[in-house]
């Protein structure tokens, strides 16, 4: 009769396990539904007070999206994207645009780039334009550098030249046009003088005369090209005429302006000698 009553009292033993497991779950089952009930009711509260936190939901991510899929007011009001993104990407589009007009006016087919353009995604069209434009400021800096070293290699030349020969603007009178004396135009003279210091007789030279004002802006620049030769170490005095037109601002600040107040400078780029040797500004390109 006892061993009926423990066989009895393990089977109740079991059953309540059980049962207590079974409530368990279910209590592990409610407090799940209640997390993510709780998740939904935030998310909605969220995307009710933040619009681009509903757009993300809804939209998904635009950065992975192709641009030709989009159209212009969905890039311009999505919050996915940052300003510099925007402008990136607007002007991506712009070369791109660009690059097609000019294909059409060329007559030329599609081509494989503009194909493979066509499939870019947002993201990959931002990343690549700021790509280029870091690429295109290397660029700017390295021809910045070349086009200083060049600059610097044709003053040191001119020094040079300079050196072998000066010229000298010493007077510069307006002459009005006059029948009587033969002059049917008006006219500024300008004298000057030559000055060898080169141990070569020079057979001809030219260069331009820059004429600039106090604050070194510049009036007007005339080309002088002199065939008469120059002996070495010698100096020779020429004059030679500037066309004036009165209807020209510089012309008439050339005619009208002292001499002392105007600084004439001297750039030589070709000298030739009595030998057959020469001296010249070389092309630095």
């Amino acid at each position: 009769m006892a061993k009926e009553t423990n066989s009895g009292n393990q089977v109740d033993s079991e059953r309540a396990s059980q049962a207590l497991e079974r409530l368990e779950k279910q209590n592990r089952l409610l407090v799940r539904a209640l997390l993510i009930a709780i998740f939904l009711v935030a998310v909605l509260a969220v995307s009710s007070f933040f619009p681009g936190f509903r757009e993300r939901l809804s939209s998904g991510n635009i950065r992975t999206k192709k641009v030709a899929d989009l159209d212009a007011s969905q890039l311009a009001s999505t919050k996915q994207l940052t300003d510099e993104d925007r402008t990136l990407l607007g002007r991506r589009l712009a070369r791109r645009i660009g690059g097609t007009l000019l294909g059409a006016l060329s007559g030329s087919s599609t081509s494989a780039e503009q194909l493979r353009q066509s499939e870019e995604s947002v993201g990959q069209a931002i990343d690549e334009e700021r790509q280029y434009e870091e690429e295109h400021k290397i660029q700017e800096k390295a021809d910045s550098a070349r086009m200083q070293l060049a600059k610097a290699e044709v003053e040191r030349q001119r020094l040079l030249l300079s050196q072998a020969l000066t010229v000298t603007v010493y007077e510069k009178i307006f002459l009005p046009s006059s029948y009587e004396a033969g002059r049917y135009d008006d006219q500024t003279e300008i004298r000057v003088a030559y000055e060898s210091h080169s141990q070569k007789d020079i057979r001809g030279f030219e260069g331009t005369l820059v004429f600039k004002d106090l604050f070194g802006d510049v009036i007007k620049k005339i080309h002088l090209k002199e065939d008469e030769p120059l002996k070495a170490g010698s100096k020779k005095r020429q004059t030679f005429f500037a066309k004036y037109n009165q209807f020209i601002d510089n012309d008439k600040l050339l005619a009208n302006t002292q001499l002392e107040n105007i600084h004439v400078e001297w750039q030589p780029e070709t000298i030739l000698f009595s030998d057959g040797s020469s001296m010249k500004i070389s092309d630095t390109d």
